[in-house]
């Protein structure tokens, strides 16, 4: 008599290995291996078929530890990224194992997405080690973790849930730059922003309409730099929590969002070299010492600390008595509501 699973049938996967042994009423038969949970994994799918492949040229493993994917979640494949990866039937998840670098720091590791409208959801941690996210734990991403590792795909519209512990220096660096159909962004939930961590993050996705949520307190040197700049849809900014900003740490942030709606609170009160310049430029945005008929938003920012830092916080002296460099604890006028009024 085989043994049964809890629900009264064989377990799903029983039928990859078992053992045989001899007990008081013949020969049973025993798997020989770990039944595995499929949920915790990242997951792409699409309504068509559509593959994956490591970018031309680059064809080699850049993970340190195993990666592994399904396209049922049940049976799991070891890969090298030397092969291409196909979902004819619309679905293909990964997971990792012993992982702190999926692409690492060398131009080019990312991955190349060949399809249409592919949505990418679950955890990015479990291509770190998934069973430490089964067991609710945070694998800590190296430097370079997930550098550029879906730069260019305009297959890619949705993006999967980001890791919430501890980041590394540098961790998502352009980390969806050119995704020109991505349309919504995973929250940062992370206490600090590290050294270059969101760097050019979302740069050129033209139809990303609104931002994560950026809940850091500090945000390191250069963590944002540019980190939406050209999203020419995106109509609502995060709001900006970070009591100590960085040399650069917001600099050209949101350069050239010609949609921006409204303006985040900046509230910060240690500041950086140059960590605000730019941060506004491009965005149409016009700023005054006093009211008039268009500028009748207050804008301010205050905080201690660093040099040029509001260099060409906004646009151009196109009419007189406008202001692209404001001074601290000074209140202006903006064209655009902000984000809390100061």
């Amino acid at each position: 008599m085989l043994p049964t699973g809890s629900g009264g049938g064989l377990p799903s996967d029983y039928i990859r290995g078992f053992a045989m042994g001899l007990g008081s009423v013949g020969w049973r038969f025993y798997p020989d291996f770990e039944p595995e949970d499929p949920s915790p994994c990242v997951t792409f799918s699409s309504p068509a078929e559509f593959y994956i492949t490591k970018a031309t040229g680059y064809q080699t493993k850049t993970w340190d530890g195993t990666l592994q994917y399904s396209t049922d979640g049940l049976y799991w494949t070891d890969w090298d990224g030397t092969g291409e990866l196909h979902s004819s039937s619309g679905t293909l998840r990964l997971r990792g194992r012993g992982n702190s670098v999926i692409s690492g720091s060398v131009y080019g590791h990312g991955w190349l997405i060949f399809g249409s409208s592919v949505s990418c959801t679950g955890n990015l941690e479990t291509l770190l080690d998934y069973r430490a996210v089964q067991a609710q734990e945070h694998p800590v991403p190296g430097e370079y973790a997930f550098r550029e590792l879906f730069r260019g795909n305009t297959a890619l519209i949705t993006a999967p849930e980001l890791p919430s512990g501890t980041l590394s220096p540098r961790c998502f660096y352009r980390m969806y730059y050119g995704c020109t159909q991505l349309l919504s962004a995973p929250d940062i939930a992370a206490a600090v922003l590290p050294a270059g961590s969101c760097y050019q993050m979302f740069y050129n996705c033209g139809s990303l309409t609104g931002a994560p949520a950026l809940l850091a307190t500090g945000f390191g040197e250069d963590c944002c730099f540019e980190m939406f700049c050209n999203c020419s849809s995106l109509a609502l900014p995060p709001a900006i929590s970070a009591v100590s900003v960085g040399r650069y740490g917001c600099n050209g942030m949101f350069r050239n969002c010609s949609g921006l709606g409204s303006l985040p609170a900046l509230g910060a009160s240690t500041l950086g070299d140059y960590c605000y310049a730019n941060m506004f430029a491009g965005t149409g945005t016009r700023l005054r010492a006093a009211q008039n008929d268009y500028c009748i938003y207050p804008f301010s920012f205050s905080g201690s600390g660093g040099s040029g830092v509001a260099n060409n916080m906004f646009d151009g002296t196109t009419v007189s008595g406008e202001i692209r460099t404001p001074a601290r604890g000074t209140v202006y006028y903006a064209t655009l509501p902000t984000s809390s009024a100061t």
